[in-house]
């Protein structure tokens, strides 16, 4: 997995497309102090499910939960400077770290 900015936001990817492009569950956490950042699981009727139903998508934007999932962990504000470490599943383990960064830019214009 893989974290990028597209359009200002931040978003993840899977990075080899052999372990697919979809997933069941994905969260974020705080490799710090541990805590779940934000989590989301696909709402299913059956256990486990099916690879072929697999539904989530890449890119997955961070805080926004795809249609059919459900949020068991609201996002929180990410820190700069922070290690953040990427988990989900979509029948195989997805996993990714990323340090979160935040740049303050002035530009003094005439």
């Amino acid at each position: 997995m893989k974290a990028d900015f597209v359009g200002g936001r931040l978003t993840f990817g899977s990075d080899l497309k052999e372990r697919g492009e979809c997933f069941f569950q994905f969260e974020v956490r705080d490799r710090t102090s541990g805590q779940v950042v934000w989590a989301i699981a696909e709402k299913r009727e059956t256990n486990p499910p099916e690879l072929s139903e697999c539904k989530g998508q890449f890119p997955l934007e961070y805080g926004k939960a795809p249609a059919g999932f459900e949020t068991s962990v609201a996002p929180a504000k990410l820190l700069s400077g922070h290690s953040y470490s990427i988990d989900g599943s979509n029948g195989n383990p997805l996993y990714g770290k990323f340090l979160y960064t935040v740049i303050e830019r002035i530009e003094n214009v005439e």
